[in-house]
């Protein structure tokens, strides 16, 4: 990420302004069964159209090729995939999306969610097979391949979270926490490009929560919060009274 500049990531922000929801940090939280500190505080950006933080990311990098793209071919996680559809909709910009699930098959819920945007989706079983969709259809439809792993202007658009952040959280701040962990490194600079370098931790999306605690959680924020907010959320409220000084982006 050597050009996810401090720079880079404060023209990011002027590029995305207009185009982004302005995400709230809450505190005194209020979940039924859990008790958390008054000074827990979480950023909302599951609030950004369809729902994911990685809609910023894609939405850069598309600003960045505008006019120069045709369509638009990518793959990753549904969530991921539904962010790249918001920011390629909003372009008008047709989507070849391959978003890897287990089975290679959608269920009911996610093919209406992708169906809401009107692109072309191909599930697929393994992050092998969704790379080899993307190829297959870049060869034939010359599509602009949008590879959110390792491309700088997705990167440089995540970072402006964290940008966000340094000018929202108080000074006692100690950690942010976010899932899926590879969010953690764009977040990091955004924070040290708003001149407060507060370290962010990275957590696994996967990490198991009892069902219970999801129900008290969308129950208190009244929001759609998914497997790897909560796992974020959930990995907070384990340290106890020093979560007092944490902050847990949601972004999924």
């Amino acid at each position: 990420m050597a050009n996810v500049s401090s720079p880079n990531i404060q023209s990011a922000a002027r590029r995305l302004a207009g185009h982004l929801v302005a995400t709230p940090v809450i505190g005194a939280l209020r979940l039924p069964g859990f008790p958390a500190p008054i000074g827990l505080r979480l950023k909302a950006d599951l609030l950004q159209p369809s729902g994911s933080t990685w809609f910023r990311g894609a939405m850069h990098a598309l600003l960045r090729q505008m006019g120069a793209v045709r369509g638009v071919v990518s793959l990753g996680t549904p969530r991921q995939m539904l962010g790249v559809a918001a920011a390629a909709e909003l372009h008008r910009l047709p989507l070849f999306a391959a978003p890897v699930v287990e089975g290679g098959v959608l269920d009911a819920a996610w093919a209406g969610a992708f169906a809401a945007y009107g692109c072309i989706v191909a599930p697929q079983p393994s992050w092998e097979a969704a790379r080899a969709a993307v190829e297959a259809r870049r060869a034939t439809a010359g599509d602009h391949v949008l590879r959110l792993a390792d491309d700088e202007d997705v990167r440089t658009g995540l970072a402006t979270v964290g940008l966000e952040l340094a000018r929202e959280l108080p000074s006692e701040t100690e950690v942010v926490l976010v899932a899926p962990a590879e969010l953690a490194e764009p977040l990091s600079l955004g924070l040290a490009a708003g001149g407060a370098p507060i370290p962010v931790q990275g957590l696994a999306a996967a990490s198991a929560v009892p069902a219970a605690f999801g129900a008290a959680v969308r129950a208190g924020l009244r929001l759609d919060v998914g497997p790897a907010a909560l796992a974020a959320l959930h990995a907070a409220l384990q340290r106890g009274p020093s979560a007092e000084r944490v902050c847990v982006v949601l972004a999924e």
